[in-house]
């Protein structure tokens, strides 16, 4: 308690400024860009990317990124802000005084990292960080975000701590009324900003990938994408009691008897494993690998280099009748590329993105293996049975999405064209979007 009320104390202390210090709207310039963790996530990359998409027309200079967790690949993304990371201590908040007065907009990547699920003290900090930045009359947004339904109880503190002129993004509408409920006020309702993400067909990784299912096609065979994920066994609000190498055996044999299943009534079906975030020991390419070696049929399984970008995977998710996966941001790109998909529903944070498409595609992975895996091959038939079905329906959903996604910049969306589609400068090249390798 005495280290919280420290902490406490020094914030207010960075806080305090004389009022004729305090810079007017007009006097203030550019925007800061706080990353959602540490490098190495595809769905980070992408909403960041997408963020920057919507400010590049009217930010001059461009976007700074503020590392959640300094690495100097931070530098292929977008101008790095010195210091290159957040504060870890009370002390530190004394060198982002400058940058909270004179900078004209925050913008911190809300994703699923503020109901406490990964790290309660981490949410509580970026939630301070907000905070602070606001009391200095800066433009603070919290990004499209998730918030399950028993974030701890200092989460909830921090949220309510915060001044009525941050403004609270959620990305879908469960998470809006959980927000909503748990404040008393209005939140905004958009959609993630991995919407806005182009799909590129002719990058090095996607335009051996579309190679390879154009030869399967060519075959008469079906192609699905599978893109596991060990935190897929979590329990739908919280963190499972397995060790993390338990957990990954778990996701390795469920994909592997969800396309034996799939197999078993379709032989020559063909697989892509695709990777969405390569940090830790059992990082999501190396399940790809386990699950190629167990579903062998050698020449049917394609594994993707780890190094393809988001907007690749977008563009080789297009070909396939479609996804199972356990990465939310896999299945955005594949529902933004038109293609149905099955998600795997961990941390209460799927429902609300299947509402906004109108599809009840959510799998529980948890004991029962088996059922769950049948239910997968099931839904995986069905998109390839009814193809037309599911791509006009998410087809139809897609405009009001990228509008919802354009609200994270009022102004961009203001200026949305009827159809829902984004034009900005970014828009008119595709290359300018291939930053992260």
């Amino acid at each position: 308690m005495k280290v919280q009320g420290f902490k406490q104390l020094a914030l207010a202390l960075a806080s305090v400024q004389p009022r004729w210090l305090s810079l007017p709207p007009a006097a203030r310039s550019g925007d800061l860009i706080v990353t959602p963790s540490g490098f190495g996530s595809l769905g980070d990359l992408a909403m960041i990317e997408g963020l920057q998409t919507l400010l590049r027309d009217e930010t001059e200079p461009s976007p700074c990124i503020a590392a959640w967790r300094p690495d100097p690949r931070w530098a292929e993304v977008g101008r790095v802000h010195e210091p290159p990371n957040t504060p870890r201590r009370s002390w530190q908040y004394l060198f982002w005084r400058r940058p909270a007065r004179e900078r004209r907009r925050m913008f911190l990547i809300g994703a699923d990292v503020l109901d406490g699920c990964y790290s309660v003290a981490q949410s509580v900090a970026r939630l301070e960080f907000c905070r602070f930045f606001a009391s200095f009359g800066c433009e603070v947004t919290i990004t499209g975000f998730s918030f399950n339904g028993v974030a701890p109880a200092p989460v909830c503190e921090a949220f309510r701590a915060l001044p009525d002129s941050v403004r609270l993004c959620a990305r879908d509408p469960v998470s809006r009324a959980r927000i909503e409920q748990l404040l008393g006020r209005q939140v905004e309702q958009v959609a993630d900003l991995a919407f806005l993400i182009h799909a590129r067909r002719e990058g090095p990784r996607a335009s051996a990938a579309l190679s390879w299912i154009a030869g399967q096609r060519g075959r008469g065979s079906s192609v699905y994408a599978f893109c596991p994920c060990r935190l897929a066994v979590q329990s739908k609000h919280g963190s499972a009691s397995d060790s993390e190498s338990a957990r990954a055996d778990l996701v390795v044999e469920f994909f592997s008897e969800a396309a034996h299943r799939l197999r078993f009534e379709d032989p020559t079906a063909a697989f892509v494993l695709l990777s969405h975030d390569v940090r830790g020991a059992h990082n999501d390419h190396a399940l790809c690998m386990r699950i190629s070696e167990q579903i062998g049929s050698r020449g049917t399984t394609l594994l993707v280099p780890p190094d393809a970008t988001s907007a690749e995977i977008k563009g080789i998710l297009a070909d396939c009748d479609g996804l199972l996966t356990g990465r939310m941001h896999c299945g955005i790109a594949a529902l933004g590329a038109g293609t149905p998909a099955a998600f795997l529903d961990y941390q209460g944070k799927v429902e609300g993105l299947l509402q906004l498409f109108g599809l009840e595609t959510a799998i529980e992975l948890g004991p029962g293996r088996s059922d769950a895996a049948n239910r997968a091959a099931d839904l995986l038939r069905s998109f390839r049975r009814e193809s037309a079905r599911f791509r006009t329906e998410i087809a139809g959903r897609l405009p009001e999405i990228l509008a919802l996604s354009a609200r994270h910049v009022p102004a961009v969306a203001a200026a949305a064209a009827p159809s829902g589609v984004i034009h900005t400068r970014a828009s008119e090249s595709e290359a300018s979007r291939e930053r992260v390798h």
